[in-house]
C-alpha cells in the first residue's frame, strides 16, 4: 500500500477523530460543566460575612442568604432570596462602639440588611434576566441577592472569562460616607418607584444619592480541577470616571479565591479582599472589606432555621412580656397614699419610682387633683431622670391647674420633659396654653407633638393661634398649621389659606388644598 497514502489517511483520522472530541460535552472530555444547577422546589443557603476596618473601628456584618427555586428549566432558573446581615463594630481595642444616628437628613437609616423577597431570574451562567426588587450592600458589593451568583464562562472549555462594563457609583449620604452603588445604568427600578437604587440598608430616597459614572472590570480564572470542585481566582477592579488629582474619586479594587461545584452547579465558598479608595479635595483614604461565604449542609441550614424560630419565639415572648408590663393599672388607696408620699419625700430615686408607677396608673373618672399637684410640685425639685419620670406621669394625672408648671418644664428646654409637658398642655383648655404648644410647632423635635396636642384642643383657643403660621417663613412650619386648620379649621382659616394655596409652594400649597377643601365639607354639613 502506499505509504503517503497511509500517512495522508492516518492523518485524516487523527483530523475527524479531534472533531470527534471538540464535539463531546465537556464533561466527556474530563472537564466539569460550570453552569448553575438549581434543583426544583429545592433551597440552599449561605453563611455570608463582610467586615471592614474603618480607622480605629472594625465593622462586621453577619448573617444568611437563602435562595429558594421557585422554577428551573434548561435555559433559565427563577429564585427567591431571603436573609439578613446583622452588624456589630468594635475599637481596636475590643470594646463595643455605639454609633449616635445622623438626623441632618431626616430619620437615620439602620444598619441592618433585610432581603424583601421578591422572585428573580438568571440564566444558566448566572446572567440577570429580571429582577423586581434589590436589596444594596454596603461598600459597593453589589445586591444582596446576587452575592453568591458569579458570573460563568460562556464555554465550558473556557478557562478564563471577563466581564467589562459601565457602571453608576451612588453615594448614600444618609447612613455613611461610602458609595453604595455598582449597577449599569438604566437598570433596577425607575427613579421614583420601589426599592432605594443607593447601595446601602433600606430606607434613602434618590435624594441621597449622589451619582456617578464609572467603569467595573472582572476577570475569572480556572486555577485548578480537584477534589470534586473548581478553584477560580478572581480579581475586581471599579473606578469612577471623575478624579480628584488625577486619581478616581472612588475606586475598588479586589482579588480572591472561589470553590464550584460542578455536581450540585454551585459555589461553595468564597474569600475576596477589597480595598476601597477615596479621594475628595484635600482628603484620601483608604479602607479594607473582607467578604467571605460559605455553602451551609443541610443539616447546619436545619440548624440555623430552628435557632431563628427560637429566636423569633422568644422575641414575641418579650414583645408580649412589654406590652403587658406597658398595661396601664389601677392603684388601690392603700397605694395611692404610699406613693403621696413617696412623691413629698425629697429623695430623688424613691420620687422617680413613683413616677413611674403613676405614668402607667389608671386615672379615676373625674382626676385625681390632690396626686396631680403632688406631681407638680416634684417636677419643681428634681433633675434628670427622676424629674423625667415624674413629667412622664404628670402628663398622665395633669388638670388645667398644673398649666403653670408644665409650661415651666417645657421652658427648661430638657428634651427628656419635652413631650410629656406637651401632652400635659393639651388637658388645659385655655388660649394661653394653645399659645405656648403653637410655638413649639416651629420646633422640628417638638413640632410633631405639638401639632397632635392641638388637634385634640377646643377649636376656638387654637384656630386663631394658628392662622398667623400659614405665613411663616418656614415652609414645613407652615405645612403643619394648614395640617392642624384641616382637623379643626372653620370657615375663619380660609382666606389665609387660600393664600397659601396661590402661593405656589408645592408642600405648603397641597397641604393648604386639603385644609380647604376639608373645611369646605364641614361648613356644607352644618
Amino acid at each position: 500500500m502506499n505509504r503517503r497514502f497511509l500517512r495522508t489517511g492516518f492523518f485524516r483520522f487523527c483530523w475527524i477523530l479531534q472533531l470527534c472530541v471538540w464535539s463531546l460535552p465537556a464533561e466527556s472530555q474530563g472537564q466539569e460543566t460550570l453552569r448553575y444547577r438549581f434543583a426544583p422546589e429545592s433551597r440552599v443557603v449561605y453563611d455570608v460575612k463582610i467586615s471592614a476596618v474603618l480607622g480605629d473601628i472594625r465593622e462586621v456584618r453577619e448573617g444568611t442568604l437563602s435562595l429558594e427555586t421557585v422554577e428551573s428549566t434548561d435555559q433559565q432558573t427563577t429564585l427567591k432570596a431571603s436573609g439578613n446581615l446583622n452588624v456589630r463594630r468594635q475599637s481596636r481595642d475590643g470594646s463595643p462602639v455605639m454609633v449616635m444616628p445622623d438626623f441632618r437628613f431626616g430619620p437615620p437609616v439602620g444598619d441592618f440588611v433585610n432581603i424583601r423577597p421578591a422572585p428573580f431570574s438568571i440564566d444558566r451562567t448566572g446572567n440577570l434576566v429580571d429582577i423586581e426588587v434589590q436589596t444594596s450592600l454596603p461598600y459597593m458589593l453589589g445586591d444582596y441577592e446576587q452575592l453568591v451568583l458569579d458570573e460563568l464562562p460562556k464555554s465550558a472549555r473556557d478557562t478564563t472569562w471577563k466581564r467589562e462594563r459601565e457602571v453608576s457609583v451612588i453615594k448614600n449620604v444618609r447612613s455613611s460616607p461610602f458609595p453604595r452603588m455598582i449597577r449599569p445604568p438604566g437598570f433596577g427600578p425607575p427613579r421614583g418607584f420601589g426599592p432605594p437604587r443607593g447601595f446601602g440598608p433600606p430606607g434613602a430616597n434618590d435624594e441621597d444619592e449622589d451619582p456617578r459614572s464609572a467603569s467595573e472590570t472582572v476577570n475569572w480564572k480556572v486555577e485548578s480541577r480537584e477534589d470534586g470542585g473548581v478553584q477560580v481566582s478572581k480579581s475586581y477592579l471599579l473606578k469612577t470616571d471623575d478624579k480628584v488629582n488625577g486619581r478616581p474619586r472612588r475606586q475598588m479594587t479586589g482579588e480572591g479565591e472561589m470553590t464550584f461545584d460542578p455536581a450540585k452547579g454551585l459555589w461553595k465558598s468564597g474569600l475576596m479582599r477589597y480595598e476601597i479608595e477615596i479621594h475628595e479635595d484635600g482628603v484620601s483614604a483608604t479602607f479594607p472589606v473582607t467578604l467571605t461565604y460559605r455553602l451551609l449542609t443541610e443539616a447546619e441550614a436545619a440548624k440555623r432555621a430552628a435557632e431563628a424560630e427560637a429566636a423569633k419565639t422568644r422575641n414575641e415572648a418579650a414583645m408580649k412580656q412589654a406590652a403587658e408590663a406597658a398595661k396601664l393599672k389601677p392603684i388601690s388607696s392603700e397605694d395611692r397614699k404610699e406613693l403621696l408620699t413617696d412623691l413629698r419625700s425629697g429623695d430623688e430615686r424613691t420620687i422617680q419610682k413613683a413616677g413611674d408607677r403613676l405614668a402607667k396608673a389608671i386615672v379615676p373618672p373625674g382626676g385625681d387633683p390632690e396626686v396631680a399637684r403632688a406631681l407638680a410640685a416634684a417636677a419643681s425639685e428634681t433633675t434628670g431622670f427622676p424629674r423625667a419620670s415624674v413629667a412622664k406621669a404628670l402628663a398622665v394625672w395633669a388638670t388645667p391647674y398644673q398649666e403653670k408648671e408644665l409650661i415651666r418644664l417645657l421652658s427648661t428646654g430638657d428634651f427628656m420633659v419635652r413631650g410629656p409637658a406637651i401632652q400635659g398642655l393639651a388637658k388645659c383648655p385655655t388660649k394661653s396654653a394653645a399659645r405656648v404648644l403653637v410655638m413649639e410647632l416651629k420646633e422640628l423635635g417638638s413640632r410633631a407633638e405639638a401639632s397632635k396636642a392641638l388637634k385634640t384642643m377646643k377649636p376656638e383657643y387654637v384656630e386663631s393661634e394658628v392662622i398667623p403660621l400659614l405665613s411663616d417663613k418656614d415652609v414645613f412650619t407652615r405645612g403643619e398649621a394648614a395640617k392642624i386648620l384641616q382637623e379643626i379649621g372653620t370657615k375663619n382659616s380660609l382666606p389665609a389659606l387660600i393664600k397659601l394655596r396661590d402661593s405656589g409652594q408645592p408642600f405648603a400649597e397641597n397641604a393648604a388644598k386639603d385644609a380647604i377643601r376639608a373645611i369646605e365639607l364641614r361648613q356644607e354639613a352644618k
